[in-house]
């Protein structure tokens, strides 16, 4: 398995996870509001052109906002989306030195990883508790 950046745009909170070549997964941690760190962030992205040629500024929260208002509208917000425009997100994952970007629904993307711990058919319901849409879907191994 390579390595891999998963980035979750939930309705209410978002994460990003990254898979190890071993195909170990951890969640990114992020500066808090607070000045601690958190794994999540509510689901408002602000993106910009950093200093150097390719790099990408992102902040989350209460501070794209007031980022994207402090640029006079330069750059993208991104609001609470559960598919992302994907030519903006692949365009913005390419400057930031992503080559090989793809989309996937959440409950294909966790039935995927489930299915490839198995070595047997199985029926599995998967369960996507958010903060606020709770989604299920049934999958079968074979």
């Amino acid at each position: 398995m390579s390595r891999a950046v998963g980035i979750d745009f939930g309705a209410t909170n978002g994460a990003v996870a990254v898979a190890d070549d071993g195909g170990a997964v951890t969640l990114l941690s992020l500066p808090a509001p607070d000045g601690g760190v958190t794994s999540t962030w509510r689901t408002i992205l602000y993106f910009e052109s950093g200093e150097y040629p390719g790099q990408v500024l992102i902040s989350a929260g209460a501070a794209a906002i007031e980022c994207y208002a402090e640029s006079g509208g330069q750059g993208r917000l991104t609001q609470s989306i559960k598919e992302p425009p994907r030519q903006r997100m692949t365009s913005a994952l390419a400057l930031a030195g992503f080559d090989d970007v793809s989309f996937e629904y959440e409950p294909v993307a966790a039935a995927r990883r489930y299915a490839a711990r198995l070595d047997h058919e199985e029926l599995v319901v998967i369960a996507d508790f958010g903060g606020g849409t709770s989604d299920f879907s049934v999958a079968r191994r074979q």
